[in-house]
């Protein structure tokens, strides 16, 4: 993750489309494949996982963008609280579809099926500048 951030201005030029269709692939490479995988394979998909989660931060640029200035510091809050409640709430519900399905695949697939639904959204919000 400290290496994805670092890498922001590279992912700055993939992030429009790019960036959590990235995330999804190589989320979805590294829990379908990682018995597969050496260490190396594991430390390299693990760096560009990195890289491509850095573009989140990208959403906060947008509130900039798409939000008046009278309310860009309230969405961003907003946002901030969206995502820590989202940290919050996601291991529990995690949890229980691992304790439901018995399968760490399927616990983790989520997370593959929560970053395509982002991107769909991601896709619908208007382009500025």
């Amino acid at each position: 993750m400290a290496l994805g951030a670092a890498s922001s201005p590279i992912t700055g030029i993939l992030a429009d489309k790019v960036g959590m269709a990235s995330y999804a692939l190589f989320t979805f490479l590294f829990i379908t494949f990682s018995t597969c995988y050496n260490i190396i394979h594991i430390i390299i998909i693990a760096i560009l996982m990195g890289i491509s989660y850095s573009s989140f931060a990208f959403s906060f640029l947008m509130i900039s963008e798409l939000f008046p200035p009278k309310v860009t510091a309230t969405a961003s809050g907003v946002l901030n609280a969206c995502a820590f409640l989202g940290a919050l709430v996601y291991p529990a519900v995690m949890g229980t579809i691992l304790d439901l399905s018995k399968s760490y695949y399927i616990a983790f697939l989520t997370v593959v099926i929560g970053e395509v639904f982002g991107m769909a959204i991601a896709l619908k919000t208007k382009e500025t500048k």
